[in-house]
């Protein structure tokens, strides 16, 4: 959605609801309400943006795969672009406070289907250098 001044608002959100017919019990690895929203600055060569990311509290869990029930969270991401010529350089940080999270049945993923939640990545950069010709 474009907003006054160069700003623009972006953003998402997902929700599934599933249940067994037979049983009347939740489906396996349904995830939670989640989405994001963020704020950017953008004029032709250059922009900015801060997201908020997030996820409700998972409580429909099968529990006869032992599936485990996930607490909300949130982290917030920045990041930022130059476009000259041929050249674009985009660089951020996501997990900009250094959150410790669990996203939904992350303690399903190979090889950690040992039943022990894993957490989420801790704050970390990145920067992408790219070459149009």
């Amino acid at each position: 959605m474009s907003l006054p001044l160069d700003m623009y608002l972006i953003g998402n959100l997902t929700y599934a609801h599933g249940e067994n017919r037979d049983t009347y019990e939740p489906l396996a690895e349904i995830p939670p309400l989640a989405g994001s929203v963020a704020l950017r600055y953008d004029i032709d060569t250059w922009f900015v943006e801060i997201q908020e990311q997030f996820a409700d509290q998972q409580e429909r869990v099968d529990d006869s795969l032992n599936e485990q029930e996930t607490s909300c969270w949130n982290i917030t991401n920045t990041k930022a672009g130059l476009n000259l010529d041929q050249w674009s350089i985009y660089a951020g940080v996501n997990n900009l406070f250094d959150k410790y999270y669990f996203s939904h049945l992350s303690y399903q993923r190979d090889p950690f289907r040992t039943g022990a939640k894993v957490p989420e990545t801790g704050s970390f950069a990145y920067l992408t250098v790219m070459y149009k010709y």
